[in-house]
């Protein structure tokens, strides 16, 4: 089971949702989050796949889209690919 959020902040909201997921029986389960912020967290979660490890990076992301003239973002997603494929490769 794969289990995707937007933000891991605190950790509350998956500690709660866990144990029920838990209660189905899968196989395993995995956590996928776009932005993981770990110094917030109060409960004991880790993300298996995370997509940024920072809010700052998301800002810098979207400030760097607009200034760049590639044109405006609709959505951070939308921000965060065209960000990330003109990075070097290595980063």
């Amino acid at each position: 089971m794969l289990l995707v959020d937007d933000i891991l902040d605190t950790g509350k909201t998956m500690s709660r949702v866990l144990p029920k997921l838990r209660a189905l029986k899968p196989r395993r389960i995995k956590i996928c989050v776009l932005l993981d912020k770990p110094s917030r967290r109060i409960e004991k979660v880790k993300a298996d796949y995370i997509g940024l490890k920072s809010r700052i990076i998301l800002l810098s992301a979207m400030d760097w889209i607009l200034r760049s003239g590639i044109g405006t973002c609709r959505s951070s997603v939308c921000c965060i690919r065209t960000f990330t494929s003109s990075l070097p490769t290595g980063q």
